[in-house]
């Protein structure tokens, strides 16, 4: 059954956002720390353009005028007091977000789901897939697998799985030890023509599918005149690096390391 709901990351996008308000409002409160020019701008309609009048006591509606070579005065003024506005107006939303993650449960689906015995169970379709639902569905994809050369070295993962170099290897192993659901050489059909990414994987979290293609030899020049068409390819075909594709690339004196591999899957995969 096709998902009616997708997975549940409002949370996620709530809390990644009160940070950026967060910084945000610092920002100005700090602006705000440093200002010293009292008082409020008054502006005045004067032909085509406008006159700027410094009012500092409160019976004053005229204010004091004030001369173009003083224009700073106004502007600080202005940005202050609109620092001062967009400070509240962040506060306040700050506050709305916390009450909705005190109050919002993103796994209450899920709980009923769980909740319901055997074998009333088994005849329930649920709205969003559990992380186990999801994982066998795509384990049990089958596929024919890409053939090897005779005569090559021969790499095999944790799991047994042959791969085609040593860096597919850290890879293929790092995806397994972080319980990462992934094909190796998974068939794509891209504009009529059969292609084979190196792995093709599943974010359990958000269940989203990621093409993951190392690059190897960018030392030579034929080969990235080849890896610029492939990504080329893929970018017309709306798979965009660091959105649903994720590279690495290596070089003789640049190789890939196990933490730079971990590094993609914290940022993509989990």
């Amino acid at each position: 059954m096709t998902e009616i709901l997708k997975p549940d990351t409002l949370i996620e996008q709530i809390k990644n956002r009160r940070k950026e308000l967060s910084k945000a409002l610092a920002i100005l409160k700090s602006e705000l720390s440093h200002v010293r020019q009292k008082g409020n701008i008054r502006f005045q309609k004067h032909g085509n353009s406008y006159q700027c009048f410094h009012i500092t006591e409160k019976c004053d509606t005229h204010g004091k005028y004030i001369r173009k070579n003083n224009m700073e005065l106004a502007r600080k003024i202005a940005q202050r007091d609109y620092n001062q506005n967009a400070a509240y107006e962040i506060e306040r939303q700050i506050f709305e977000l916390d009450k909705t993650v005190q109050n919002y449960s993103p796994d209450s689906l899920s709980e009923i789901f769980n909740s319901i015995k055997n074998p009333r169970k088994q005849f329930i379709n649920p709205v969003t897939q559990s992380e186990e639902q999801l994982k066998q569905n795509f384990n049990s994809i089958e596929y024919t697998k890409k053939s090897f050369d005779n005569n090559v070295s021969e790499y095999y993962t944790i799991k047994g799985e042959r791969v085609r170099s040593k860096s597919e290897l850290i890879i293929a192993n790092t995806l397994y030890q972080n319980n990462i659901p992934y094909h190796y050489e998974l068939p794509l059909i891209i504009n009529n023509r059969k292609i084979f990414p190196d792995f093709t994987c599943l974010n359990l979290r958000t269940h989203k599918i990621y093409i993951w293609e190392h690059f190897g030899m960018m030392d030579d020049m034929n080969y990235v005149s080849k890896t610029l068409k492939k990504i080329d390819l893929y970018e017309n075909n709306k798979y965009f690096i660091n959105e649903n594709l994720i590279v690495t690339f290596e070089t003789k004196s640049q190789t890939i390391s196990t933490s730079k591999v971990q590094n993609k899957i914290q940022k993509f995969l989990i």
